[in-house]
């Protein structure tokens, strides 16, 4: 691409600065406009990134220069960002989770369709260099037939939730950490294992302040027969793995160093990956190239602006990812597998 995509964001949290250093990373992106509530907030952010502080989301979406918004506002406020931005003919790239009820992401999706802007969804995890060759080894029959996948994201973060921030309530957070960080493993196990029919789940609050259950667990059935699980916890050490079984080779891969900076610039960088192939006496390490998913996502949305191409995660499979959320909600609360079509017939 000839021109640098400007961008603006909304919602100037911890997001939002990640985002921020990721498009400074990148010579195909720039940053134009910041906007959050408070004017102090985003003067600095402006001041940090070298982008200019909008005085309203209005004044940002009304700035020629952003031709795409980063939606990284909290959960309850996605539908009203995103579908103003698509009003206004601007391309989305929307953070995880696409809404908290089927409807709003279903309302997002056809505001983004009827204004014929790019939806993308950010759901990074699925381009870890490690999740890449999962598929590759999958695809080329390396494993054999697919039987079952394993994944766990989890973090302290609910441990320091206090009254008064977004993600107290449980209504902006309804499913906790499985909301926040567990929906990446459901996307990558979709990607590995293909289309989900049912989830069944446990949650429970343990450890945290917050109204959120903080521990939650779900169990996923595909239509191919293979069968996944899905770890989030909200009071933990920070931990991040993902396996995957075939009939002639298991997958194994792990991030065991967390030092400075978000999971995932480590899930890209520093995981390892070892396959165990039926038959062999021991695991083989299985070599990784380096990536920047942060980048890669972002220069990806910024090429579907320019080139006219479709996400690899678009909004139909970013609403896919809500409902498995969702689903495992429901079923954790009436204690029933719930079928991923139950959901997306209601609303």
């Amino acid at each position: 691409m000839a021109e640098q995509v400007g961008l603006g964001v909304v919602g100037l949290g911890m997001w939002a600065e990640v985002l921020a250093q990721a498009v400074a990373r990148s010579a195909k992106l720039r940053l134009v406009s910041g906007y959050t509530r408070a004017a102090e907030t985003r003067a600095a952010f402006a001041a940090r990134y070298g982008c200019r502080p909008a005085a309203s989301y209005e004044a940002l979406l009304a700035d020629p220069e952003v031709e795409g918004v980063l939606v990284t506002s909290p959960n309850q406020d996605h539908p009203a960002h995103a579908c103003a931005a698509a009003g206004a003919g601007k391309h989305v790239f929307l953070e995880k989770p696409m809404a908290n009820t089927v409807r709003e992401a279903k309302a997002i999706l056809r505001a983004c369709q009827q204004a014929g802007v790019v939806l993308s969804i950010g759901h990074e995890f699925r381009r870890a260099p490690a999740h890449r060759a999962m598929k590759a080894m999958g695809e080329a029959g390396e494993l054999g037939r697919l039987l079952m996948a394993e994944g766990n994201f989890s973090t302290r973060a609910g441990l320091a939730t206090r009254p008064g921030h977004w993600k107290w309530r449980r209504e902006n957070i309804p499913g906790g950490p499985m909301t926040q960080v567990g929906i990446h493993q459901f996307d990558t196990l979709c990607y590995l294992l293909g289309r989900p029919a049912r989830v069944t789940a446990c949650f429970s609050r343990v450890a945290t302040p917050a109204e959120m259950d903080d521990v939650t667990q779900a169990l996923v059935e595909f239509e191919s027969g293979a069968l996944g699980y899905v770890g989030a916890a909200y009071s933990s050490p920070i931990t991040f793995f993902t396996n995957l079984y075939g009939t002639e080779a298991n997958l194994f891969f792990a991030v065991d160093t967390m030092g400075e900076g978000h999971t995932a610039h480590h899930v890209g960088r520093s995981g390892e990956l070892w396959a165990q192939k039926a038959g062999a006496a021991r695991r083989e390490r299985v070599p990784l190239r380096e990536g920047d998913v942060l980048v890669e996502e972002l220069e990806e949305f910024a090429e579907c602006i320019r080139l006219g191409k479709r996400p690899e995660v678009d909004g139909e499979q970013g609403l896919l990812t809500a409902v498995l959320v969702l689903a495992a909600v429901r079923s954790a609360r009436e204690h029933r597998p719930v079928a991923v079509q139950e959901l997306l017939d209601e609303a």
